[in-house]
């Protein structure tokens, strides 16, 4: 698990998804096909669309309280379009989708559907080399993407980030932006359960790697969700599309790189060493960066499981303290063989 499940309350109402299927209708002609998505999003009601001249387009809506996640992929899209080795779906019309007289509306996207199996369906599939070969690809696809640089960290829609400076204003450097990030995780972390030696150590490691974090010194264009959901794979296992980009931001490429290991880590834990060195990182401050972007992840997904609960929670839970532990002794930063407040002793 990499991430909330779909949330009741942040579906697209029917009466969003009518009303953004009418929209398209009467500004693009486009209308309902038989096309459904193998799993609805997180965020987003996908629909099928066919248009006048035989194209086939996916309709995304996204709730009211999600509105403004159509701008950021709506940006990012735009933003990525026509990097060689990024596939990214085009953008039709981006508009709005009143759930109901008064109500707040949602928004909707028109995008390509591009074609593919997700990644994460391919997955059971796979032999040990096509799964190597799934992971050089998946680190090409992230080195593409992480050509598009940008002035500043932080969102790539001015005001999408209340944390951040105004998008006029100097913004966070690479330092601050983890520091920031890490003070706003870090009572969360400790309020849930977290091992408290853990949420020690991961402070430390902050301090410790300053130097290492500086070493990003401007950032570049992030997926932020590069997982089995989002990368489109074709039957020669090469990849033909990277989708929901409504989690884009401006941000050290290496956090992205990380995004993707932790999701690795789940499914094949002895193959995220071929990702993180087809991806060209393998000693030095490069990796200090990548183990402290790796470490808020563990942190945040713990936070994440503790407030969802989804099955098997408590394993789960166990699994990324032992390799959060296992990151602070190999960093240097905890000793090995101290148990945590679950008794899972390092072995």
């Amino acid at each position: 698990m990499t991430g909330p499940a779909p949330d009741a309350a942040a579906r697209a109402p029917d009466a969003a998804v009518r009303a953004a299927l009418e929209d398209v209708r009467a500004r693009l002609g486009m209308v309902p096909d038989a096309w459904r998505p193998p799993v609805q999003g997180a965020v987003g009601h996908l629909t099928g669309l066919a248009a006048p001249d035989g194209s086939r387009w996916v309709l995304k809506v996204f709730p009211a309280p999600a509105a403004s996640r159509a701008l950021v992929e709506d940006a990012a899209l735009r933003l990525a379009a026509g990097l060689p080795g990024v596939p990214v779906p085009a953008v039709a019309a981006r508009g709005t989708a009143p759930a109901g007289p008064g109500g707040p509306a949602g928004a909707y996207l028109v995008i390509g559907r591009l074609p593919g199996e997700r990644w994460s369906d391919v997955r059971p599939r796979c032999t040990v080399a096509e799964t190597a070969g799934i992971l050089r690809a998946a680190a090409g696809v992230l080195r593409a993407l992480h050509r598009r640089t940008g002035a500043r960290f932080g969102p790539v829609v001015p005001d999408d980030d209340a944390g951040d400076a105004a998008a006029d204003g100097p913004g966070p450097d690479a330092v601050e932006r983890v520091h920031r990030r890490w003070v706003a995780l870090e009572p969360e972390f400790r309020s849930s359960g977290g091992p408290p030696e853990l949420a020690d150590g991961v402070g430390r490691l902050l301090r410790t790697r300053r130097d290492a974090l500086a070493g990003c010194r401007r950032p570049v264009l992030c997926h932020h969700d590069v997982n089995g959901g989002n990368l489109l794979l074709a039957p020669d296992r090469a990849p033909s599309g990277l989708v929901d980009w409504e989690k884009a931001g401006w941000d050290d490429p290496l956090a992205d790189l990380a995004l993707t290991a932790v999701h690795v880590e789940h499914h094949e834990p002895a193959l995220v060493p071929e990702l993180v060195r087809a991806y060209g990182v393998t000693a030095g401050p490069e990796l200090q960066r990548f183990d402290v972007h790796r470490a808020l992840l563990l942190a945040a997904e713990r936070c994440w499981i503790t407030h969802d609960r989804p099955a098997g929670a408590d394993a789960s839970m166990r699994g990324l303290d032992r390799r959060l532990r296992d990151l602070l002794v190999q960093a240097g930063l905890l000793r090995a063989g101290v148990a945590g407040r679950h008794g899972d002793a390092d072995r």
